[in-house]
């Protein structure tokens, strides 16, 4: 009896698995074989990292049942306005897609790029980057718009009700508590980091909005266009400099931050691959040491 109690334990696991596996209502799960979650990444609650999963996931394997082009701030590389169902989890999502061109625009619109920033943020507790996932035809999953099929590009979170971060007081960048002089100085502290360690020269006051934030909804600022990071033409130091708010130099690390910093390992930029190179960690592990210097660190 215990023999067979456990062959139909077995069999129902195995049933179980290829139910996860494969639904033929649904088709195949596509598998991002660069899994979005590192064991490292930083979160500061389990429903953060679960809104993240959900999202990807639609991301990833969702059809595009609507699209039309879309522009913005005179933006004149293909962008598109996408309605993405995954019906596998019933859910729909508003989105933008932005195909990989020939030649990456010259290093200014290096699509991967979106992905691999988005990741990066993550593993930095930044989480002001929109979900992001990046799809291809050697995935198993391109994006295909009004009959046009694209063999590889980014799918971009579009937050709900985004508008233009300087537009918006400073008390009210984030609203559910008081946004503190503090509290900006560290925000506008993590976005020059952040672009000194991806050397990204397109951080103008239009890549800064807020909207509704995917992990609770509530109204916070948020980075958009990262396309144009690693561009690798020179080094840009936005430490030093002033931003698009001319705050002026940074003078403050925040505490998350610095401790991120200092766990950044490696073997964590290497899942990266093949969007960032082994030439290219190094660099970002070295400007990583840079801004731990110019803290005193």
């Amino acid at each position: 009896m215990r023999t067979m109690h456990l062959f139909i334990l077995l069999t129902l696991g195995l049933l179980s698995f290829q139910t996860l596996a494969w639904r033929s209502d649904c088709g195949p799960v596509f598998r991002d074989p660069h899994h979005l979650f590192l064991s490292e990444t930083r979160y500061p609650s389990r429903g953060e990292r679960l809104a993240h999963e959900s999202i990807h996931r639609d991301l990833v394997e969702g059809h595009v049942v609507e699209g039309k082009p879309f522009s913005a701030n005179n933006n004149r590389n293909a962008l598109f306005k996408i309605k993405i169902f995954n019906p596998r989890t019933g859910q729909g999502r508003d989105a933008l897609f932005k195909p990989r061109p020939f030649g990456d625009g010259f290093g200014w619109n290096r699509v991967p790029m979106e992905w691999v920033a988005y990741k990066i943020n993550l593993l930095l507790g930044m989480d002001y980057i929109p979900p992001v996932s990046y799809r291809s035809k050697a995935q198993g999953n391109p994006v295909t718009i009004n009959g046009e099929t694209f063999a590889e590009g980014a799918a971009l979170y579009m937050v709900p009700d985004a508008h233009e971060l300087h537009k918006v007081p400073v008390r009210e960048w984030e609203s559910d508590r008081t946004f503190t002089p503090l509290e900006k100085e560290y925000f506008l502290s993590d976005v020059r980091i952040f672009d000194f360690l991806m050397q990204n020269p397109d951080r103008h006051i239009n890549n800064f909005l807020r909207g509704r934030h995917w992990k609770d909804g509530v109204y916070r600022p948020i980075l958009i266009d990262q396309a144009a990071s690693l561009k690798g033409n020179a080094t840009i130091d936005v430490l030093r400099g002033n931003d698009a708010f001319n705050s002026g130099a940074v003078s403050k690390i925040r505490p998350r931050t610095l401790e991120a910093l200092r766990a950044l390992k490696r073997r964590q930029l290497e899942t990266l691959r093949p969007h960032l190179s082994d030439s290219e960690i190094d660099q970002i592990l070295a400007r990583r040491d840079q801004v731990l210097a110019y803290f005193g660190h």
